[in-house]
């Protein structure tokens, strides 16, 4: 049930899909559309597991680093400020790099 996850959320599957857009404002996906849609399914229960397996954990691992990276924003943020207002001097003889 993961591999299908990963499958229907993946490019391929969006690309069959994106071929005939059904309505102009909201796009409809109709089961005719849906029943020609071919996707590419490893034979082995274990292959289908170890490759969403390797896909949420890479999944987990973006989203810690999303975190981190928006942590380190707002430090960045906070410093600048504290810096730009004068809360914070920089000693003597610090260089910045630019």
């Amino acid at each position: 049930m993961a591999f299908l996850f990963w499958s229907l959320r993946g490019p391929f599957f969006r690309s069959q899909i994106d071929r005939n857009p059904q309505g102009t404002k909201v796009q409809h996906i109709y089961n005719r559309d849906l029943e020609s849609v071919v996707l590419p399914l490893p034979e082995r229960r274990e292959e289908q597991e170890l490759i969403a397996s390797v896909l949420f954990s890479a999944a987990r691992q973006i989203d810690s680093e999303d975190s981190m990276l928006t942590k380190f924003q707002k430090l960045k943020s906070g410093l600048m400020s504290d810096l730009l207002t004068g809360r914070i001097r920089m000693p003597e003889g610090v260089v910045v790099a630019s």
